[in-house]
């Protein structure tokens, strides 16, 4: 009775492949194939437990190709090994939660720590410090993605975690490249000494009379203030150079 029950699941799910739309047989043939490796039991009748046994790479293969879905065995053994951290879960959730993990996940390699709709996030996150005047040094905002990382996926599928206390070296890197030029890590450099001597309570005090009298003798950028621009000062010194 419960090799019977199992089998009738099993085609149940097999048969999703070949009634899935072109552009998703894919994603549900790979959740399919994880739900064909990772079985979870089977509760019969006046509770007895049958536990089956994983299908093959190799018959998972073959009835995904009787669907209408074409891979080889080696295809179907890198799906498990890239999801066997999720083995657990994946017997115990239900085939749509399994195909929202698989549509969470890269296409290739291994399992990321965040999806890109998540990686996005953490973008906008370390962006709107940066624009409230709070940039984090690479630890400080390391220890916000790592507290991000614990959180649960929208799927409930437990989510990779970071190898060490703090992302890697690699890890921003790449992460960096996705955010495209919108974030950056700075190295602070040593101030002038003659920055640092006109940082005085009398030196600031007196800038508000000095605008005053830049707007009294330019009364036109008080009344068109778009010709007032901002500029980066990265190139300007304070330092003189014989001529």
């Amino acid at each position: 009775a419960g090799a019977s029950e199992a089998a009738t699941r099993c085609l149940a799910w097999l048969q999703a492949v070949k009634a899935a739309p072109e552009g998703e047989k894919h994603n549900v043939a790979v959740a399919v194939a994880l739900k064909l490796v990772y079985q979870d039991s089977v509760t019969l009748q006046g509770g007895e437990i049958y536990r089956p046994t994983g299908w093959t790479t190799r018959a998972i293969a073959a009835r995904l190709a009787e669907q209408g879905y074409q891979c080889g065995h080696t295809t179907v053994h890198d799906w498990k090994t890239k999801h066997a951290d999720s083995a657990e879960w994946i017997r115990s959730s239900p085939l749509d939660q399994v195909l929202q993990l698989v549509k969470e996940s890269p296409s290739c390699g291994g399992q990321s720590i965040f999806t890109e709709d998540e990686l996005e996030y953490c973008i906008r996150l370390l962006e709107g410090f940066a624009r409230a005047g709070q940039c984090l040094n690479q630890k400080q905002a390391g220890a916000y993605l790592v507290k991000l990382s614990r959180l649960p996926r929208m799927s409930g599928a437990p989510r990779r975690q970071f190898a060490g206390s703090l992302p890697s070296h690699e890890w921003w890197n790449a992460f960096l490249r996705d955010a495209r030029g919108r974030l950056a890590i700075r190295k602070g450099r040593t101030l002038e000494l003659t920055r640092i001597a006109a940082l005085q309570a009398e030196t600031l005090d007196c800038l508000p009379g000095l605008l005053k009298q830049l707007f009294d003798e330019h009364p036109l950028l008080v009344e068109e203030p778009g010709r007032i621009s901002n500029m980066d000062e990265t190139e300007i010194t304070t330092r003189f150079f014989a001529g």
